[in-house]
């Protein structure tokens, strides 16, 4: 039962991060304006001093976020090559998982850039 209740916690800490950066990144979205001609679009308010708020609270939660991933990262290295010495293929594989959950959350900034947002 301990065991469930683990991946429990687990599962809706990963689910109220995932809620918490959907929400970070879409109030520029909400504000997003047409700038016409080119086609383009701008996710300014109009207002500079709610931008550079908007902006400062994304880049914060986004260095919190590549933060803990960084340590989920060296984690999943560490619990990979530990398993990968114990011949455990489950620890390996529960390793790699950390190493690509910790690989995303490090590189969120770049993704998001990278999908415009």
């Amino acid at each position: 039962m301990n065991k469930w209740r683990k991946k429990g916690k687990k599962f809706f800490a990963a689910l109220n991060t995932g809620v918490l950066l959907v929400c970070a990144n879409s109030v520029p979205l909400l504000a997003q304006q047409n700038t016409g001609g080119g086609g383009g679009t701008s996710t300014s308010t109009g207002i500079a001093q709610i931008d550079n708020m908007l902006a400062t609270i994304k880049m914060l939660f986004l260095g919190i976020v590549a933060a803990i991933g960084l340590i989920i990262l060296i984690k999943g290295i560490a619990d990979t090559a530990q398993a990968y010495q114990q011949q455990d293929s489950h620890g390996m594989y529960d390793g790699a998982k950390g190493i690509a959950a910790g690989a995303i959350m490090v590189f969120i900034g770049a993704i998001l850039t990278a999908l415009g947002v």
